[in-house]
């Protein structure tokens, strides 16, 4: 819906706000930007996805991305957002739960086009999962309480 692209505009608006108002302009960041707004208007019900990718594409460009350390044979892992990486199942971060699947599918949309996404066919469970926990790490890196825009319900 209308009101639905809205919002996920606002929010990317916030977003990039808090991401880039210590950069200087660079030309590939506004390319992405665009290219993203305009698959998004075409395929709106792709939104979630692409907004994910858009995420963690920014995040790695901008040099924010996680370390991650995979160990073989284990499934579960935990975002320690204090020291920026994604390591073997911690009980202490149980709300930062993130499986091998997910981490996968991770690395599949930073290495993947926009245009390539609308293909993707992907659990919405691990969509929303990935985009909280990397929308609560951008919070903890830049010592923001919330994105307002999220805040809002449509």
């Amino acid at each position: 819906t209308d009101m639905k692209k809205l919002h996920d505009f606002a929010f990317l608006s916030e977003l990039l706000v808090t991401l880039l108002n210590t950069q200087e302009g660079d030309e590939y960041i506004y390319s992405m930007i665009l290219t993203m707004l305009n698959i998004m208007d075409i395929y709106p019900e792709k939104a979630e996805l692409i907004i994910l990718a858009f995420i963690l594409k920014l995040i790695y460009i901008l040099g924010y991305f996680p370390r991650i350390q995979i160990k073989d044979g284990i499934n579960g892992y935990s975002f320690n957002y204090e020291d920026g990486m994604i390591v073997a199942r911690d009980k202490a971060y149980s709300n930062k739960t993130i499986t091998i699947k997910e981490l996968s599918f991770m690395k599949h949309l930073l290495n993947s086009k926009f245009t390539d996404l609308i293909a993707i066919d992907c659990e919405e469970k691990s969509i929303a999962n990935l985009k909280r926990l990397f929308i609560n790490y951008i919070l903890y890196i830049f010592d923001k309480d919330e994105f307002k825009t999220l805040k809002v319900k449509y």
